[in-house]
């Protein structure tokens, strides 16, 4: 951006102008914010898939070995 020349503008166009840059502020704010959010997303999802299949096989093995009490004797 370059100088504004005040006396170029009038005070509703220097408002305009200066609305427009905060605006624009937003939107990349916003913009980089939601990338963000997406690149969270992601790397959860990525951790979750790999635990998952561990969690998964935890409790496959814990249902093997824990039989209910009254398995555990002869009668």
């Amino acid at each position: 951006m370059g100088h504004i020349e005040v006396e170029r503008y009038s005070f509703l166009e220097i408002h305009s102008i200066a609305s427009r840059s905060v605006v624009n502020g937003w939107i990349q704010t916003f913009e980089s914010l939601e990338a963000e959010a997406k690149a969270h997303q992601d790397i959860a999802e990525k951790i979750s898939t790999k635990l998952l299949p561990t969690s998964k096989n935890f409790i496959a093995v814990v249902d093997r070995d824990i039989k209910p009490v009254g398995m555990n004797f002869k009668v």
